[in-house]
């Protein structure tokens, strides 16, 4: 029971880490065009 339910957990914490990720690497690419976009100095 406690097997399972640590396994479960694992599971969800990776896919959580994955899509934060992913999310993080869309975010940082976004923010990268921007930058180029629009030069601040």
């Amino acid at each position: 029971m406690v097997f399972v339910f640590n396994q479960r957990a694992l599971s969800v914490s990776s896919a959580v880490s994955v899509l934060l990720k992913k999310y993080f690497i869309e975010w940082q690419r976004n923010y990268f065009f921007l930058v180029i976009a629009n030069p601040i100095s």
